[in-house]
């Protein structure tokens, strides 16, 4: 791997400031744009579940992520032994990339042909979605979607993510009549972009001012990383992938099946991240869902829209946050819950994904995990919801999950569904395999793994980030509108 090549608009910034504008003066100095004394607290802690207090996301209390600076061995002796988050400042790592791989830069040394994934959003939030492999089995929720996508040139995606911020930027509110209308009245409101591994890749290849850089890296120093950590390989076989965010551009909450380090090159990113024992609290969408691995309800906005009602265990969740610079590398174990917002316009970071070989949400159910604690059950929530789902889903089909799923829950016997027994055989050996027989213990997990996410509107959970402060509509990538009961079927 060494030296190889192989390898919001403004119309929202008010809501953005009442959210945020108690917490960012303390994230970020006001001169040099480094973390002020507000952040003491996460310096050199070693904390699970962060460090001091760090406001608010939505309603529910967050902590600092824990920080350390780039040399310090507490990297390899605590965190990646123990899978916990840290925040490495002015990391060496990258160093040679740091300040020099800028939108202008891209301006002079992208191949023009060379193209970019593009994400387009009619607000701030950007989400993701699996794509329909053209099968029935394959969109068994009734799913639309709420985010565009384009493949464009990098002279084209400026354009496009310098005019929208330049409009955001100067509208006025007399002008759009209101800061949620702007969003749904225009194409798009904002972009995100994102290079794959074998993009990224690529462009190392053809253009020498980011392949010379990317070759100067410290490989010794992931090599060694990835022993300690135990990562097996780069994930998908290439690794790495590249973001570029417009100015207040989210990715909304999900988790990632890979280990990350995450390296800022240009600009900032505000980060949240929850530890995997929430998952059950973040409610992600059920595993064959096209937003799988995302969560089912938006934290900033909540309780609003019902979202108290439907998702109450989010209250209890632990959110931590931290703002990463130019330099900063985090280091994001996976199964780890994160949020993050480009606080810079076209701000840049790299992410180096790593398969592992520690259990994983994907990995078969290890047999340490039979009889576990509640603890080490939690860690491994998102593994054992998915292996209980694929059990079912083998047994009664893509198209009868969401329904087998409630029957489950209820102890009832579906009409009409061949493969529920069957199901409900291969579920009960594994839970009673993984609780010791405890059958109270294996019913109160089906029942919170089933709460709030089979039996429900989904696409009222897809479209969650686009509604307005006021429940007003929302729109999605193909046209339909939305509000907080459900899709408008007259305007």
């Amino acid at each position: 791997m060494q030296g190889t090549r192989a390898q919001p608009c403004a119309a929202l910034r008010p809501m953005l400031g009442l959210l945020l504008g108690a917490v960012l003066p303390t994230l970020v100095g006001a001169a040099g744009g480094r973390p002020s004394l507000g952040a003491d607290a996460a310096k050199g802690c070693l904390k699970r579940y962060g460090c001091g207090t760090a406001g608010a996301i939505g309603t529910v209390s967050a902590s600092w992520i824990p920080e350390v600076s780039g040399d310090d061995e507490r990297l390899f002796t605590h965190f990646l032994v123990k899978d916990q988050p840290v925040i490495l400042r002015g990391a060496k790592f990258a160093r040679p990339s740091v300040g020099v791989w800028t939108p202008d830069l891209f301006d002079t040394s992208m191949p023009e042909d060379w193209k970019l994934h593009a994400f387009l959003s009619r607000n701030k939030y950007i989400s993701y979605h699996v794509p329909a492999t053209g099968s029935t089995s394959s969109r068994p929720y009734g799913f639309t979607p709420p985010v565009g996508y384009a493949a464009m040139p990098w002279a084209e995606a400026r354009s496009l993510a310098d005019d929208l911020h330049s409009q955001c930027r100067t509208a006025e509110p007399s002008e759009i009549g209101c800061r949620q209308d702007y969003c749904r009245i225009t194409e798009h409101c904002s972009a995100y972009f994102f290079a794959d591994g074998q993009r990224f890749q690529e462009l190392m290849r053809r253009s020498a001012p980011f392949g010379d850089a990317y070759d100067a890296w410290d490989w010794p120093w992931l090599e060694r990383v990835r022993e300690v950590a135990e990562w097996s390989g780069p994930a998908y076989g290439v690794g790495t992938a590249m973001v570029i965010g417009q100015e207040n551009s989210t990715m909304t909450p999900h988790f990632d099946s890979h280990g990350n380090m995450v390296l800022q090159i240009y600009g900032s990113k505000e980060v949240t991240l929850w530890p995997p024992e929430d998952t059950s609290g973040l409610y992600p969408f059920p595993s064959n869902h096209p937003a799988t691995r995302q969560a089912m309800l938006n934290p900033e906005s909540y309780p609003s829209h019902g979202q108290g009602e439907r998702f109450p265990r989010y209250a209890t969740t632990r959110p931590q946050r931290g703002v990463l610079h130019a330099g900063d590398v985090l280091f994001l174990p996976m199964a780890w819950w994160h949020m993050m917002r480009s606080t810079t316009h076209l701000g840049v970071s790299v992410s180096f994904w790593h398969d592992s070989k520690r259990p994983g949400p994907y990995s078969a159910p290890p047999p340490s995990l039979r009889g576990a604690g509640h603890r080490q059950v939690a860690r491994l929530t998102a593994l054992v919801w998915i292996r209980t789902e694929e059990l079912v889903k083998e047994a009664v089909g893509d198209l009868a999950l969401d329904r087998a799923m409630v029957a489950l829950a209820r102890m009832e016997m579906p009409q009409g569904m061949s493969g529920f027994p069957q199901a409900l055989e291969k579920v009960k050996g594994f839970l009673l395999w993984l609780f010791e027989d405890d059958v109270v213990r294996a019913g109160k997990f089906v029942e919170a793994m089933v709460d709030g996410r089979f039996g429900v509107d989904h696409d009222k959970s897809v479209h969650i980030w686009y509604f307005g402060e006021d429940g007003a509509t929302a729109v999605s990538a193909t046209g339909e509108r939305w509000n907080d009961k459900g899709m408008v079927t007259e305007l």
